[in-house]
C-alpha cells in the first residue's frame, strides 16, 4: 500500500484546527443601550450611592474595578466625574460593554485583551449618550475610557459576561483524524 499522500494529512488538519480555533475579532459597535441583551448575565452599574473616592473596588464583587484620574461623585445626577481617562479591569470574562457619558469633546472606548492587545476602539459620534462595542469571541481583559484633555462623566456602565464556549464535535473529529495521520505517518517511517 502508498502511503506518500498521507504525509500531508497531518499538515492540513493542522491547518484547519487552527483556522477554526483561532478567535476572531468581530468588534461591533454599540450606539444604544438596547443593542446590549438583558439577563443574569449582563451587569448594569449606575453609581447610585457612591460616596468620595469609594468607585475603585466597590464593585468588584459584579466583576469590574475602576481606575485612572481624579474621580469624583457628583451628586444628584449619581455620575462619575473623570479628569482625564477611566479604567475598568474585568475580574470575569466580557464581549461586550456599553456607557452613558457626557463630554466636552468625544470620548474614545479602547478595549484589550489579557496580554495588553488592542482589540477594538470605537469614538463616540456625540458629545453625549451612549456607546459601547462588542468584539464577539474574544474576550475583554479591560478597557479605557478617554476624551481629549476636558474630562467627562459617565453614568450606566454595562457589561456582559458571555456563557463558556463549548468546542464542537466537528472541531475533535478534524483534530482526532490529524492526530491518527500522524500515527500513519510515524509508522510508516519506523518500518
Amino acid at each position: 500500500m502508498n502511503f506518500k499522500h498521507l504525509i500531508y494529512l497531518p499538515a492540513l488538519s493542522a491547518l484547519l484546527v487552527l483556522f477554526i480555533l483561532v478567535p476572531r475579532v468581530e468588534a461591533v459597535p454599540i450606539l444604544t443601550s438596547s443593542d446590549i441583551p438583558t439577563g443574569p448575565l449582563t451587569k448594569h452599574i449606575n453609581f447610585d450611592g457612591l460616596g468620595l473616592g469609594a468607585v475603585d473596588t466597590q464593585y468588584a464583587t459584579s466583576g469590574v474595578t475602576f481606575s485612572g484620574g481624579a474621580i469624583s461623585f457628583l451628586a444628584p445626577d449619581q455620575v462619575l466625574s473623570v479628569d482625564s481617562a477611566i479604567r475598568a479591569t474585568f475580574s470575569v470574562n466580557v464581549n461586550m460593554i456599553g456607557v452613558d457619558f457626557f463630554g466636552q469633546t468625544l470620548l474614545t472606548l479602547e478595549a484589550y485583551d489579557a496580554s495588553d492587545n488592542l482589540i477594538e476602539l470605537v469614538n463616540a459620534t456625540t458629545l453625549n449618550g451612549f456607546f459601547g462595542l462588542s468584539t464577539g469571541t474574544q474576550m475583554i481583559s479591560y478597557a479605557i475610557i478617554h476624551d481629549h484633555g476636558y474630562g467627562f462623566t459617565i453614568d450606566n456602565f454595562i457589561f456582559v459576561d458571555p456563557p463558556a464556549q463549548v468546542p464542537e464535535l466537528g472541531i475533535l473529529v478534524l483534530l482526532g483524524s490529524g492526530l491518527v495521520g500522524l500515527g500513519f505517518v510515524r509508522r510508516k517511517f519506523k518500518a
